[in-house]
């Protein structure tokens, strides 16, 4: 798991760092805990992307934690990742906090109540499995229930999301052994569909749950109609 802290008391986010740490240590969960400014998650969206859970502080002098709440809601979209968790002294703010939907509102003074809200996401991020890509200098973590196809652009892959689209240097070939177990069909040379976003199959062609449409190739045909039933059987 991938941890930001964002607080200007610098003593606290040392004391919270070492917390996550210890705790993540004790349930061999295996996590980054880093301790940055919210400058720097407002340079661009990868910056916050990266991140499973971002712990805020609320009063800041830079920026508040509910404006910053609310960038990173606007970048992650449809995700649930990163998991905003506000962590404050400022027992009067927590309706202002719970406003912009966080996972949960912690108490400085009482951290023994992250634990079960770190299990938690824990599990949830177990659960729903992530496709890792690299963009650029950054790595961009993908929820495979969000991936709506990829398609072959030169050398480069894009990556068609519902929060987004990114593009990997890297071939679709690649990709389709990578994610074929993961239920990403191939309709044509150029594309990968994830079979949970078709809503049509019929015919020469499939749509998609963002309204595209693929025709399939002669040469997929056969294959995606057996890899579609094979899915569907699985995933009943």
């Amino acid at each position: 798991m991938n941890f930001a802290i964002i607080d200007d008391d610098k003593t606290f986010a040392k004391g919270l760092q070492r917390y996550i740490n210890e705790f993540c240590n004790k349930k061999e969960i295996i996590s980054s805990v880093n301790i940055t400014h919210a400058e720097t998650l407002l340079l661009s969206d990868e910056a916050i992307l990266r991140y499973d859970v971002i712990l805020l502080d609320i009063e800041m002098p830079e920026i508040s934690g509910i404006d910053l709440a609310d960038r990173i809601n606007s970048v992650k979209g449809a995700n649930e990742a990163p998991y905003i968790i506000f962590v404050s002294g400022r027992d009067n703010l927590v309706f202002d906090a719970l406003s912009k939907f966080p996972y949960s509102f912690i108490r400085k003074s009482h951290l023994e109540d992250l634990d079960i809200c770190i299990s938690n996401i824990w599990q949830k991020l177990s659960f729903y499995p992530t496709y890792s890509i690299k963009t650029g200098r950054d790595i961009k973590t993908l929820e495979i229930k969000n991936i709506i196809y990829l398609e072959k652009q030169g050398n480069y892959t894009a990556f068609i999301t519902s929060a987004g689209i990114f593009s990997e240097r890297s071939s679709i070939d690649e990709k389709h052994r990578d994610l074929r177990e993961l239920g990403f069909l191939r309709p044509h040379i150029g594309f990968l569909v994830n079979a949970a976003h078709i809503t049509d199959f019929s015919g020469n062609s499939l749509t998609l749950s963002c309204g595209k449409e693929i025709t399939i190739s002669r040469n997929y045909k056969q294959s995606i109609k057996s890899d579609f039933n094979e899915w569907l059987v699985k995933t009943k």
